[in-house]
């Protein structure tokens, strides 16, 4: 899926309701389904994925977007930006586009992994890239388990005394090592010829804070075949950075705890 860029101009640009102008080059496409898109390495400097998220807004209405889309953008989306995980236990390389509507797989990732693909014309998709042609997926896992090295994140309130009194219990016994990671269960969709094993979704992004949360798993590697497949980054582990949330939220239920009964 190769977009042949036919020329460079170079512009200001700033963010809406904000002061600073950035000078930066653009690269001309011939059709593009956007007047603008904006790289991975622009939005990382200007911590747009990370710390100022509010910078994005959906503008467009879902019922005016006849089918899904996919960019893939970036070169060699395989070497650069991927995030390690697993599916269904076998290790992947997950590629994460804003640009994309669906939760995309690779057809030889799955021929390698005796992953059970549906195929048929009920099971395609129509996709639109961003220069405005389409493609077809070629067909779809379902209830593909997808996993995270990072600790799953609660969304209920009354499971934050459940994970106190877990946290409670693995403090009192530190002997106890077990380490919980996210799991999602989702339909990937399969494109033959993807050039990355996993391309994950806009919605899965940011709904998942994937920037943020995932950082500890971003890889400038190719993917290795051994079993191990962790690597040393700087600054503080996802482990510390748990240790410190545990004593957080465990001195906050000890504050809890003292209060009086209403």
């Amino acid at each position: 899926m190769p977009f042949q860029s036919i020329g460079r101009v170079v512009g200001d640009f700033k963010f809406q309701a904000e002061t600073r102008v950035f000078r930066r080059e653009f690269h001309v496409l011939r059709k593009s389904v956007y007047g603008v898109v904006l790289g991975r390495a622009f939005l990382d400097q200007t911590k747009t994925l990370i710390q100022f998220c509010h910078r994005i807004v959906e503008r467009i209405r879902p019922c005016l977007q006849q089918r899904s889309r996919l960019f893939l953008l970036d070169k060699s989306p395989c070497l650069k930006g991927r995030i390690r995980c697993a599916v269904n236990g076998a290790e992947a390389a997950a590629f994460p586009d804003t640009g994309s509507d669906l939760m995309l797989v690779s057809g030889d990732f799955c021929r390698r992994n005796k992953v059970t693909v549906h195929r048929g014309p009920q099971y395609e998709q129509q996709m639109e890239l961003i220069d405005g042609s389409t493609i077809r997926t070629n067909g779809v896992v379902f209830d593909a388990e997808l996993e995270f090295d990072v600790p799953p994140v609660p969304v209920e309130y009354n499971e934050y005394f459940d994970l106190a009194e877990t946290l409670c219990s693995a403090m009192i016994s530190p002997t106890s090592k077990s380490k919980k990671k996210s799991t999602f269960v989702c339909e990937l969709h399969v494109i033959d010829d993807l050039p990355c094993d996993v391309v994950l979704s806009s919605s899965f992004i940011f709904s998942q804070r994937v920037f943020v949360r995932f950082g500890s798993l971003f890889s400038l590697k190719p993917a290795i075949t051994t079993p191990s497949y962790r690597i040393s980054l700087q600054g503080p582990s996802w482990e510390a950075c748990w240790d410190i949330e545990e004593a957080r939220r465990n001195s906050t239920l000890l504050r809890i705890s003292i209060l009086p009964k209403l």
